[in-house]
């Protein structure tokens, strides 16, 4: 039998990527604006670029969990 060790934060890495992909619910997230408003536009653009960031840290963690399963396998089967 084998046995792969670490187990448990691969888990872990796992869990905190589903939270993450379960938090979005569909969608990243709504921004209005008024075109004809300066400040509005850039209150949009400030948040889009909020939501580009949290949905860097969903795409880094789903990235590392995957990355460490895969490691995890290849140790296993060597």
């Amino acid at each position: 039998m084998t046995k792969i060790v670490g187990i448990d934060k691969l888990q872990r890495k796992l869990s905190e990527a589903r939270r993450a992909v379960n938090e979005l619910n569909g969608d990243l997230g709504t921004v209005e604006f008024n075109p004809h408003d300066a400040a509005s536009i850039e209150a949009a653009i400030q948040s889009v670029n909020r939501l580009g960031s949290r949905f860097n840290h969903i795409q880094n963690a789903m990235t590392a969990a995957r990355a460490t399963a895969e490691r995890k396998l290849a140790a296993s089967l060597s």
